[in-house]
């Protein structure tokens, strides 16, 4: 077990009070949000302060319930401009770009700026791009969570379609998991918000911008506000969670010729870690997360390596990935990202790009 410190994965107060705004346009007082959630005024209002997972529970449970009883009364429109007041490192960055497809990885690389608990992936093939997201929650909250990663992600669209001129808004697919009112969803144009009871969360969309060049990109301060982040998330980086713990263990686990049976990691994980099974679920519960969601999230990120060899059949990659057979790891695939025809359709040509992947 590592002898550092454990670092608890922690949200941003910035994404709170984003959240804190939402509501406001749906009619509840910032000071009843606070209340609600559990937050001083004071710890509120500091710029830099984060939550830890278990105390954002509480925050997102506020916000999830003022989301589905309560309408917008007042409009939003798709943009950066709250993102650059609550978090400016990072809207600053994400405005100024080479291009609207690195912008679009620059949001996957830097989101654990915003938060840690959750987690996205993502690519863009010529004009297409498709983002997935994969929470910690479960339930109406992991789609509420969604909805605010999708439209932070439409806000990028729209600013490089305003930067380029382009008259017609690109087409954006969003797919939830859980039915939300018609209210709560933004009504923006070129936007279809679906919601399908246990789809994979993820939004789509087609635009020649995605490879174009920016008018009026700034590489000097594109540089300076990329530093800037990677400073912040050395600082996150700096003392590892538990969850970033077991994720290396994962990896090294998977890694040893010969090694535990899948049903088998969870045990080999707590006891390399000096801890019981119950005692690692439970500490992994604090971080807002799990073992099998950890576990799921790692088989998903080496799916998409492993897609991305030829010379490795399905079957070979499914007996990688410790699945018992073909069609189990094709179940599991389309559970994580709603690809119908299954994890082959995954296979990119060798031109396609794929932009990084952080937990947020």
């Amino acid at each position: 077990m590592s002898q550092q410190r454990r670092r608890t994965r922690t949200v941003a107060m910035g994404l709170v009070r984003l959240m804190a705004r939402s509501s406001e346009r749906r009619g509840l007082e910032a000071a009843v949000f606070r209340r609600q959630a559990g937050l001083g005024e004071a710890e509120f209002r500091t710029q830099e302060a984060r939550l830890d997972g278990l105390r954002y529970r509480s925050v997102l449970q506020t916000f999830q319930e003022c989301c589905i009883a309560m309408p917008l009364r007042a409009p939003e429109a798709p943009g950066l401009g709250a993102l650059l007041d609550e978090l400016p490192d990072l809207g600053a960055l994400l405005c100024n770009c080479a291009s609207l497809g690195q912008a679009l990885g620059a949001y996957v690389r830097y989101r654990a700026a915003i938060g840690e608990l959750d987690s996205m992936a993502g690519r863009s093939d010529g004009e297409g791009a498709e983002f997935h997201y994969l929470p910690s929650t479960t339930g109406v909250g992991a789609s509420i969570s969604a909805l605010g990663n999708f439209k932070l992600l439409t806000g990028i669209v729209r600013h490089y379609e305003a930067q380029a001129g382009v008259g017609q808004a690109a087409p954006i697919e969003c797919v939830l998991g859980h039915r939300l009112p018609r209210a709560a969803l933004p009504d923006w144009p070129g936007v279809a918000w679906r919601c399908e009871a246990g789809a994979a969360l993820r939004l789509r969309l087609s635009t020649p911008l995605l490879a174009a060049p920016a008018p009026g990109f700034n590489a000097t301060l594109h540089a300076h506000s990329q530093r800037r982040l990677e400073r912040q998330l050395g600082t996150l980086d700096g003392a590892p969670a538990l969850a970033d713990e077991v994720r290396e263990q994962l990896q090294a686990l998977w890694a040893e010729p010969g090694g535990p049976p899948a049903e088998g990691l969870l045990q080999a994980t707590a006891q390399r870690l000096g801890m019981s099974r119950w005692t690692l679920r439970r500490h992994l519960e604090a971080e807002a997360t799990s073992f099998q969601g950890l576990l799921d999230e790692h088989r998903a990120l080496r799916a998409l390596e492993l897609l991305r060899n030829p010379a490795l059949s399905m079957l070979q990659i499914s007996q990688q990935l410790g699945f018992a057979s073909q069609s189990s790891f094709t179940r599991f695939f389309r559970a994580c990202f709603g690809v119908a025809r299954g994890p082959s359709a995954w296979r990119a040509p060798a031109a396609a790009q794929e932009p990084g992947r952080r937990g947020g």
